[in-house]
């Protein structure tokens, strides 16, 4: 069976992280070979790495960012670090890893966070994507954070190729990109219509999109993903896409309360730390991107 390469960042998502492997490698029929890349300090990777499932992972790279650790973010005023410079460079690092890797060709790459239901939704744009090129998700929406439109980071379905020129065309805009004040998906979306200028095929396989932290309408209606960060919102659609196998599936499944393995929590993201079963919840569709609106 042909292996597909799935590339994955992971930071202090443990949780996400094993459900994600999960779907994957217990749900779905194709031969998934899982690279997970975890930025965390070195520290902080030392005290938590039991809490990843490495039974799920193939390949493993500590990819080791001593600002990505507990205290380090938006609440104690780390903005421009969490949000921007941190995924800024492991993306970059990522990219250039994949594509120097000699039995990687085409791959997915993801964050950990990003759920597909369906794995014939989720692959028809990696088997569209271009010779050299790539297939992603783009919206043109623009503001002063997002200039140049927004780019989804996952999935992102890539080459070696184009992973490697991304990476690059990432490192030579990086100081540009972090002193105007671009948001990271607007890095991303700046560097691949650069790219796209100069002969990289970049193509688009949705335009679909949602606000921030709206999980109950975040389902991409093309690949079947939704980005979710309370792994129990995922019940009902496990459900209806017959997704049942596997330990974390069945903690979705079954549990109603995990207190996640991180220990320091923005208590206005996850109060407590605490991820809750909410009993009916269900994840609709995104809306199709409207310039009118």
């Amino acid at each position: 069976m042909n292996e597909i390469h799935v590339a994955i960042l992971v930071s202090y998502r443990f949780e996400c992280l094993n459900l994600y492997l999960d779907v994957l490698k217990n749900n779905f029929p194709q031969n998934f070979i899982t690279h997970v890349f975890c930025n965390l300090s070195a520290d902080s990777l030392k005290s938590y790495n039991e809490q990843i499932d490495h039974s799920l992972i193939d390949f493993f790279y500590p990819i080791c960012d001593e600002n990505c650790k507990e205290n380090v973010n938006v609440s104690t005023g780390h903005k421009q670090d969490v949000k921007r410079r941190q995924p800024l460079e492991a993306i970059t690092t990522i990219m250039s890893t994949m594509a120097n890797n000699d039995d990687v060709g085409n791959f997915i790459y993801t964050e950990c966070d990003i759920y597909p239901l369906d794995s014939s939704k989720y692959l028809k744009p990696y088997h569209d994507i271009p010779i050299s090129g790539a297939v992603i998700r783009y919206i043109p929406t623009f503001n002063p954070k997002l200039p140049a439109g927004y780019m989804s980071p996952g999935p992102i379905y890539v080459s070696s190729h184009a992973a490697q020129t991304l990476a690059n065309k990432l490192v030579s805009n990086k100081q540009s990109y972090l002193m105007t004040g671009v948001c990271f998906e607007g890095m991303l979306a700046a560097a691949v219509n650069e790219l796209a200028n100069e002969g990289t095929s970049f193509n688009i396989y949705s335009d679909y999109h949602t606000g921030n932290k709206t999980y109950d309408k975040d389902l991409e209606p093309v690949t079947l993903t939704t980005h979710q960060h309370n792994i129990f919102n995922l019940e009902d659609a496990f459900l209806k896409h017959n997704i049942k196998n596997g330990k974390w599936v069945t903690l979705v499944l079954e549990g109603e309360t995990l207190k996640m393995a991180w220990e320091i929590v923005d208590d206005s993201y996850t109060p407590g730390g605490v991820l809750q079963k909410t009993p009916g919840f269900q994840i609709g569709f995104m809306e199709k991107w409207d310039s009118t609106k």
